[in-house]
């Protein structure tokens, strides 16, 4: 059954990011009796914790609707104010969650958080200073110490903050994964008409009564006699100080050693922006980088080491011996070039195996190997408005940085702009441009068949993508969260792969990429990388690779090139990560 929402005089979301003041603004609220109880009831440790107390299995036919039951009793107060906290990307994943049910599935995120919620009223609570915000949550990444209130232990890892090497690309990282979590915020407001009460951390610390009673007056809660004092305490210190000193010149020194990114066409961005805010979802949609990584690999808060957990190192070590040991057998020589195997045989000896395979003859029948010309894509749909990603060869990190590099073209003009641009990165269609989700674009699927003997025709709908571009575009050093099948209608794509359990030489540094460049490894710098099994091979127009889920793989483009992607396999493809 569905969730069954009851009556609520009130429902409000604080919507947030990790260190911006949410345990003090929920503590506060919270602590008047009148103002719901909004925690952190979606974050990952939360759920297990939760579903834990309240015991059994969730129904098997709706296996979340249950724990949301659960979520709305716990998170109301006497008088019907329901309170919920969500980190960014704890409300993607709701929106994950939610559309698993069945009554839900292909309902916006909006219309689900009103359904659900009983149209909840919406806090944003932010925080000017990103820099000091990224030093917060890497120290508390690395220490488990996420809050300090008067009379509660401090976690093992506490004692050695002052011991935290400065690490000032992996402080960048979380900053720009920030700031894109903040812009995905705005995206959702302005796209669904929301005007949240915006709260700053800053205002916030230094005048807490003051703004949690403005709170309490902008939700329209009534009899609250004064706001306690809060419990944490300020966890900045001097070593924060210290750092944000640091990382101000390390900042100054990146700025002057690489220029800034550019679009291409100076008014662009403009209209790309213009266009952006008219897909109601794309905020909700966005995956967001790195966050859920930190969250659900820490232990429970309060947990206490002891001489019987498990050693951190053994996971590594494991790996090491079997990558010594699968050295010994084909399944190092490479990957396997094939006709097209039987529903069963790919699923045994791939799908099921974690093992990448080229097959041949499956295009054979598309008429997009034949009409997909420069001429054809432009009378096909030309005049229709596409996204790409422009500006790439000027930021160093394009591919986390995505959202700055939106531009909105005519599909004809990025068509010239492939066939007679010359070798560059600067532009490219990809998966992140949601090319066939634009009405007119779907016209090109009828140039396609799908292959059911492993995919799942009824299920293509936002699990097709196309990536097209001139040769020279690079993907870089990534794994994908899901098994993919490729398809080269025209052009070549050189890859280098790397098998998913060699992840140890990768370095995999922020979300699903690592900072290897392949075509040219730095071995002083990943040393490790000396150790990995690196299989290149060239996709020629017709072939179709099986790219496991895991797998490294680094692509670059020989000359203007269309590759359609697929990831609606019969077989189950959804996986945590």
């Amino acid at each position: 059954m569905l969730p069954v929402v009851p009556f609520r005089a009130q429902s409000y979301v604080i919507c947030t990011n990790p260190r911006s003041g949410s345990w003090l603004l929920s503590e506060g609220l919270a602590s008047t009796a009148r103002a719901g109880n909004p925690r952190e009831w979606f974050n990952v440790l939360e759920e297990e914790s939760q579903k834990a107390q309240f015991g059994g299995e969730l129904p098997p036919h709706s296996p979340y609707s249950s724990y949301i039951d659960h979520v709305l009793a716990s998170a109301t107060t006497s008088n019907g104010v329901c309170g919920i906290k969500l980190h960014y990307y704890q409300f993607a994943e709701l929106w994950r969650k939610l559309t698993e049910i069945e009554e839900y599935r292909g309902k916006p995120i909006a219309s689900l958080m009103a359904i659900v919620f009983g149209k909840p009223r919406y806090i944003w609570l932010t925080r000017r200073d990103k820099a000091r915000q990224a030093i917060s949550y890497y120290r508390a990444c690395k220490t488990d110490e996420w809050w300090q209130i008067d009379g509660i232990s401090r976690p093992p890892g506490a004692a050695r903050a002052r011991e935290l090497p400065f690490d000032p690309v992996a402080i960048r990282d979380l900053e720009v994964m920030l700031d894109q979590n903040d812009q995905r915020w705005r995206n959702y407001f302005k796209n669904n008409g929301i005007e949240p009460l915006v709260v700053e951390y800053e205002d916030l610390a230094s005048d807490y009564a003051s703004n949690v009673e403005r709170v309490l007056r902008w939700l329209e809660i009534p009899g609250v006699n004064g706001i306690a004092p809060p419990r944490l305490r300020r966890q900045a210190d001097g070593q924060t100080d210290d750092w944000l000193a640091r990382y101000g010149k390390f900042k100054r020194q990146q700025n002057r050693a690489k220029p800034r990114a550019k679009v291409a066409n100076g008014n662009a961005r403009g209209r790309g922006a213009n266009s952006a805010t008219k897909k109601a979802e794309e905020g909700a949609l966005a995956a967001p980088l790195g966050s859920p990584l930190f969250e659900r690999f820490r232990q429970p808060q309060g947990a206490v080491a002891d001489k019987t957990a498990p050693d951190p190192h053994k996971p590594r070590r494991f790996l090491d011996a079997l990558q010594r040991v699968s050295r010994l057998g084909r399944k190092s020589a490479g990957v396997d070039r094939r006709a097209a195997p039987s529903r069963q045989q790919f699923l045994e000896e791939y799908y099921a195996a974690n093992r990448p395979v080229v097959m041949t003859g499956l295009t054979a029948t598309w008429p997009a190997l034949k009409l997909w010309t420069a001429d054809y894509l432009k009378n096909a749909i030309g005049d229709t408005e596409i996204e790409i990603m422009a500006g790439r060869e000027a930021d160093p990190r394009y591919e986390l940085n995505y959202p700055q590099h939106r531009q909105t073209v005519r599909f004809a003009d990025y068509v010239d702009m492939v066939y007679s641009g010359g070798i560059t990165n600067d532009r490219y269609l990809v998966a992140n441009n949601d090319f066939f989700r634009r009405p007119a674009c779907r016209t090109l699927l009828n140039d396609l068949t799908v292959f059911e003997e492993y995919l799942d025709p009824s299920a293509l709908d936002g699990r097709c993508f196309l990536w097209f571009g001139p040769g020279g575009t690079v993907t870089p050093l990534h794994h994908d969260a899901c098994n993919i099948m490729m398809a080269q209608v025209f052009g070549r794509k050189h890859f280098y792969i790397i098998p998913a359990e060699q992840w140890q030489y990768v370095y995999n540094t922020t979300s699903f990429f690592s900072d290897v460049d392949c075509e040219n490894p730095d071995f002083d710098r990943w040393p490790n990388f000396r150790n990995a099994t690196v299989i290149e091979l060239t996709l020629e127009p017709g072939d179709v690779m099986f790219m496991p889920v895991g797998w490294w793989h680094h692509v670059k483009t020989i000359k203007p090139s269309a590759m359609i992607t697929f990831t609606n396999f019969v077989f189950p493809n959804s996986f945590e990560w």
